[in-house]
């Protein structure tokens, strides 16, 4: 478990997870200059770091010792404080029923191993922006749902007042 630079970029961070440490500091690199990476080599490490750091987008291996990449993957969905983190599977794995169960595990993308950079540059950003997007979303629903509510009690107060003025005969 680590955190590999100390300022604080604009574009958000990023949770790497793998336990091949060759492979986090080749995504890291590639990461490093938009981005603030932590990473985990295993699972456990991984989900108390997201919910420590909450990243704005986690990269998960599927397979490492002991909990594998899905299953940390439901774990964190099924966690209020960590379900709406994205997860990008980066792994080797390319057959189908894996693709597959990660999609249906909670992950937003799944990218073979390996890839190039601008490709997995493109789809961080993406699913970064696409998160930001949701949040704002969330945020203007909320926002209307508070005013809607405050509406209410302001027609209801009129309504009240109206009654009050209508002579009862």
């Amino acid at each position: 478990r680590g955190y590999m630079n100390t300022e604080k970029t604009k574009e958000g961070k990023i949770l790497i997870v793998d336990d091949v440490p060759a492979n986090i500091r080749a995504i890291a690199e590639s990461l490093k200059a938009d981005y603030q990476i932590f990473f985990a080599n295993d699972a456990d490490k991984a989900i108390e770091l997201a919910e420590a750091q909450r990243p704005d987008l986690i990269l998960l291996d599927v397979n490492m010792p002991g909990i594998n990449g899905f299953e940390a993957c439901g774990i964190l969905k099924s966690k209020k404080s960590t379900a709406e983190i994205p997860v990008i599977f980066l792994t080797a794995d390319a057959n189908k029923e894996s693709i597959v169960r990660g999609f249906n595990a909670g992950g937003v993308d799944y990218v073979t191993k390996p890839c190039s950079k601008e490709e997995l540059c493109a789809r961080v950003r993406t699913h970064i922006e696409l998160k930001r997007s949701r949040q704002k979303l969330s945020e203007y629903v909320e926002t209307l749902e508070t005013m809607n509510r405050a509406l209410s009690k302001d027609l209801e107060f009129a309504r009240k007042i109206q009654s009050n003025l209508i002579p009862s005969r």
